[in-house]
């Protein structure tokens, strides 16, 4: 009975050298993982730090803050309301077309070209890193060119008579924007935000050209996808709205209301 405990103590020693394990300690022990933060006795850096595990797969690390520059293009629309040369658009009536009751409601671009960009800083709601959110503020380009479809007359009684227009606007947005983001996957981010600036307009109309500048604010709808830890695809839409900019042309003041849908890419660090 000794020798044979003799010789089960000694096969148990040698498994466990063999299996770089302390003598002594059951199979299966070995795997069980410390614990990690307040009052485990393990730093939560080191959790912080720890991007792959032992079988490389990805391990969530604790979110930053990080500084961005991003760069997109993509198309436009706008509507121009405002007051226009009775000369050029005279006023119509439904009923008694003397009386001229109903005037033009606005001007219709065609489909145009919006570009431009961002820095910011991209702010984590918190330190876990299980954290899902974070704040992104930045101030913002965007240069868009259109040119002008046609002047659409009140429709409230159905009166829409033909008005034809020549001419293009170019303006220059310089926005400062507040976006919350929301991350539900590592590789996903979706966001939705405000912003406001100064918007300056140039606009030729049948000939004529004024520029000038007003206030502008918009809503924004973002959305990113990662390609590398470092570079994101964004895409997204906004709507700006701008107060009247007097023009002294066919439309003599106007205020704006464009919205545009962008691609592009952002540089994280």
């Amino acid at each position: 009975m000794r020798r044979l405990l003799c010789i089960a103590a000694l096969a148990l020693g040698a498994q466990a050298l063999a299996d770089d394990r302390p003598p002594g300690m059951l199979s299966g022990a070995w795997d069980v993982q410390p614990e990690t933060g307040p009052g485990s006795g393990v730093g939560q850096d080191v959790a912080d730090t720890v991007a792959f595990d032992e079988t490389n797969q990805h391990v969530p690390t604790a979110p930053r803050t990080s500084v961005y520059v991003r760069i997109a293009g993509g198309f436009v629309s706008a509507q121009h309301h405002g007051d226009f040369d009775p000369a050029a658009y005279p006023p119509v009536s439904p009923f008694f077309p003397p009386l001229g009751l109903l005037g033009p409601e606005y001007v219709q671009s065609d489909i145009g070209f919006a570009a431009g960009g961002a820095v910011g800083l991209r702010i984590p709601w918190s330190r876990n890193a299980t954290s899902r959110g974070s704040t992104r503020i930045e101030a913002e380009y965007m240069f868009r060119t259109y040119t002008l479809d046609e002047v659409v007359y009140d429709e409230e009684f159905g009166v829409r008579p033909e008005a034809d227009i020549t001419g293009r606007v170019t303006s220059h947005a310089v926005m400062g924007n507040v976006i919350a983001e929301w991350n539900p996957h590592p590789h996903w981010r979706f966001g939705v935000g405000g912003g406001a600036g100064v918007l300056f307009s140039d606009l030729k109309a049948n000939g004529e050209e004024g520029d000038g500048s007003a206030f502008a604010a918009q809503v924004l709808l973002t959305g990113q996808y990662r390609l590398t830890d470092t570079v994101w695809l964004t895409f997204g839409g906004r709507v700006l709205g701008a107060t009247e900019v007097t023009y002294n042309t066919d439309i003599e003041e106007a205020s704006t209301i464009a919205g545009d849908l962008t691609v592009g890419l952002s540089l994280e660090i």
